[in-house]
């Protein structure tokens, strides 16, 4: 959300869906936006004999990259190596921090230093200098495939039209996956 209004920032597809496979038909995403589990219910999956079965489905997990730096005491500049995205988050030992041209920040905050950030290209600079030892935590806005689930994920056969990925959830803190299949037997 950007004040008033809603703006895409990423777009993202299962490294091998395809059209028919109704890609984004569930969806769900943590309390913070960082995982998002998407569901392709009509996706043909290949059973461990390389057959083809239609309508099985699939459900994909993808998390936010997070480049992670410790903070050396003097250093104010950090510098990722994914490009960061129009909406990103910072970090220092779990504590958010602010970017200072943000328009979502409502007061001018330039006379501030303490939690408080600029970037500039992948280069994200404090307005202080983060302690020796902190953990600077720089969520890109970038996600990745982290994993392709299917029926054979939990141990289960293939069969057709079961739309594994029919409905999708993934609880506050990204740490269960849910996905149904209305057509399981």
């Amino acid at each position: 959300r950007q004040q008033d209004y809603f703006r895409q920032i990423d777009s993202f597809a299962g490294h091998d869906t395809m059209p028919a496979d109704k890609f984004g038909f569930s969806l769900d995403c943590d309390y913070y936006g960082r995982n998002v589990v998407v569901g392709a219910p009509d996706a043909a999956v290949a059973d461990d004999d390389s057959t083809s079965i239609s309508q099985a489905g699939e459900a994909y997990v993808f998390t936010q990259t997070v480049q992670r730096f410790t903070a050396n005491g003097t250093l104010k500049a950090f510098t990722t190596e994914d490009t960061l995205q129009a909406k990103i988050f910072v970090e220092v030992d779990g504590v958010l921090q602010i970017e200072t041209e943000n328009t979502d920040v409502p007061t001018d905050n330039e006379g501030s230093t303490e939690g408080f950030y600029t970037r500039s290209g992948n280069t994200v600079t404090f307005k202080y200098t983060p302690d020796n030892g902190s953990i600077i935590d720089i969520y890109t806005g970038t996600f990745r495939e982290k994993q392709k689930l299917t029926q054979t994920t939990a141990g289960d056969t293939i069969t057709e039209s079961e739309q594994f990925g029919y409905s999708v959830s993934i609880d506050s803190k990204a740490t269960m996956v849910a996905v149904g299949s209305p057509g399981e037997d």
